[in-house]
């Protein structure tokens, strides 16, 4: 049974896409913002006879300069919106925390969303 964490990251980038949100996977340090990127991720395989698949997590990072929260959560919510109960192929796909905070730069403002999925082998 192989791993299915590329296919949910593809899924998920494909979602957020059509919701005019890109997921970058690799970004330069003079890459304009908002960025929004790939965070870590995690995925372990269950063992069912009928349905084996797997099961994980992945963190997405929103990174605004805009002044306040505004930038960064309105992205956030987008994204919430786009990913939260999504089948494509997914058995489960869910936004299953948030948080915004103070970058240490001073002048970042930095969401994270945590998704959960299932994913059938």
């Amino acid at each position: 049974m192989s791993d299915k964490s590329l296919d949910v990251l593809v899924a998920i980038k494909q979602l957020a896409s059509n919701a005019g949100v890109t997921i970058l996977d690799y970004v330069a340090d003079d890459a304009p913002y908002p960025r929004v990127t790939w965070g870590p991720d995690t995925s372990e395989p269950w063992d069912a006879d009928a349905a084996p698949g797997h099961e994980g997590f992945i963190q997405i990072d929103v990174w605004s300069r805009a002044l306040g929260r505004v930038e960064c959560k309105q992205i956030m919510a987008t994204l919430y919106d786009a990913i939260h109960d999504a089948q494509a192929g997914i058995v489960l796909c869910q936004v299953d925390n948030s948080r915004t905070l103070d970058d240490p730069d001073g002048i970042t403002t930095h969401g994270v969303l945590r998704v959960h999925y299932l994913a059938d082998s």
